[in-house]
């Protein structure tokens, strides 16, 4: 496998990390924002594995994360670079997730 390939679950997972941290949103917190807008919860665990790059990532759940996380979907293939202070989002989870519902498209 092209090394550059092999890279991309570990650079979208830190870059998950990166900005679910940004927002002060713990991992359990980002597994259950994903139900109501992907249409099924990730574990603390799933987002842990996610997050070290240990799985692949499908189109709706980088969808759906950069809806939860209020990112481009390719802000996660960036390189990684780790600012030396990182903004906190104000916003309680519960607030982050009702945002986050309330984006939704209808279909």
């Amino acid at each position: 496998m092209d090394n550059d390939v092999a890279m991309v679950p570990m650079t979208v997972g830190l870059n998950l990390k990166l900005y679910r941290k940004a927002i002060g949103m713990t991992q359990a917190e980002l597994g259950r924002a994903l139900g109501p807008v992907l249409g099924m919860e990730w574990s603390r665990q799933a987002a842990s594995a996610a997050e070290q790059g240990k799985r692949s990532f499908a189109a709706a759940e980088l969808v759906a994360l950069s809806k939860i996380l209020g990112v481009k979907v390719e802000d996660f293939f960036r390189q990684v670079d780790f600012p030396k202070e990182t903004p906190v989002d104000p916003r309680t989870p519960e607030e982050r997730l009702r945002d986050a519902i309330g984006s939704r498209p209808t279909l």
